[in-house]
């Protein structure tokens, strides 16, 4: 039987203080019905606010770890933003080969108010946390960018437009 990925947790749920360092994360909870040892490899590392915009834009990439046992994500977020959260896919594999996949989420709340239930809102997996933003030209002050030309799938204008009018 395969491992069971269902009760799978990050072994840091939040990270605080949002200092830019890279806090090591691990999966928990992964299980194997014959007790058989278990392998976590990071699939992917994404999140919810972009790369290398908000913050500290010296540090562009936030996530680090894919194809390993253990994730790095830096303790940041967006100053004006909503707090920021991560969901990093992982897969378990046994001795046999067997394995099961999942996700887990950690977050980096907008401040450290512990009477708040809405410190981290999660807009869900749309920049992936291992490569620099594509919308670098707006640390570059250069405003000519052709939106109707741009070809880049990943580059998500609104996400640009909502950082511009909170920056």
């Amino acid at each position: 039987m395969a491992p069971d990925c269902s009760a799978a947790k990050p072994t840091v749920s939040l990270l605080w203080p949002a200092n830019h360092r890279l806090v090591p994360v691990g999966i928990k909870g992964v299980t194997d019905p014959n007790n058989d040892p278990i392998s976590i490899r990071m699939a992917s590392i994404f999140q919810d606010e972009p790369t290398n915009t908000s913050g500290n834009p010296s540090f562009a990439i936030d996530g680090f770890g894919v194809a390993s046992s253990q994730a790095q994500l830096r303790a940041e977020r967006a100053g004006r933003g909503d707090g920021r959260v991560y969901h990093v896919r992982f897969s378990a594999t046994d001795p046999a080969g067997l394995s099961c996949s999942g996700e887990v989420t950690v977050g980096v709340p907008h401040d450290n108010d512990r009477d708040r239930d809405d410190r981290i809102v999660d807009e869900g997996p749309l920049f992936d946390s291992t490569k620099a933003f594509p919308a670098v030209w707006h640390e570059r002050d250069d405003r000519d960018h052709d939106r109707s030309a741009c070809t880049d799938d990943q580059h998500d204008h609104r996400r640009d437009d909502r950082w511009e009018r909170d920056r």
